[in-house]
């Protein structure tokens, strides 16, 4: 989906009062530019959304409450690369820690857990269970979320999801 702004000639802002995250009001004084035809052909929900870049990220926001609903990085969202590969042996145990230690909270927010998704403040990040860690000790860094029955691993200075555990 970030191919499709590449060619889009938008002013890139660089000092913003407010914090980029989803659930943000941002200020009037920002200037907004129509989503791209092939972002509203992959996302038909965000018609007549409207987006700024705010230095390496893709802020879309609804341009009626002007509220962020989605914070991508220019580099395609997701920083996989520099993450984690767990197993599906290893995704299957984290999944089970996490269920079986009651962690699954509900939040007021309604966020979409997908790579790359920067979360609210409101939403609680949980850190990784101990007997997950102790196999994967790789995981110690990261915090993990769960929203309905959507498990993601989250890196906390960013609050960026970089895996969603199926």
């Amino acid at each position: 989906m970030t191919q499709a702004f590449s060619s889009t000639n938008v002013n890139t802002v660089s000092n913003v009062t407010f914090n980029v995250s989803v659930g943000t009001t941002i200020t009037d004084e920002v200037r907004l530019a129509p989503l791209p035809a092939d972002v509203v052909r992959i996302v038909p929900q965000y018609r007549n959304y409207q987006y700024v870049v705010v230095r390496d990220e893709i802020v879309i926001v609804e341009p009626r409450t002007k509220k962020i609903v989605e914070v991508i990085h220019k580099s395609g969202g997701s920083r996989k690369s520099a993450s984690v590969s767990l197993s599906s042996e290893q995704r299957k145990k984290f999944r089970t820690s996490v269920e079986t230690t009651g962690s699954t909270r509900q939040t007021t927010s309604k966020v979409e857990i997908r790579e790359g998704v920067t979360l609210p403040q409101d939403v609680e990040i949980l850190e990784v269970p101990q007997t997950v860690i102790s196999e994967v000790p790789e995981l110690r860094t990261y915090r993990y979320v769960v929203i309905g029955d959507e498990v993601a691993l989250v890196e906390p200075e960013t609050r960026r999801v970089i895996e969603v555990i199926e």
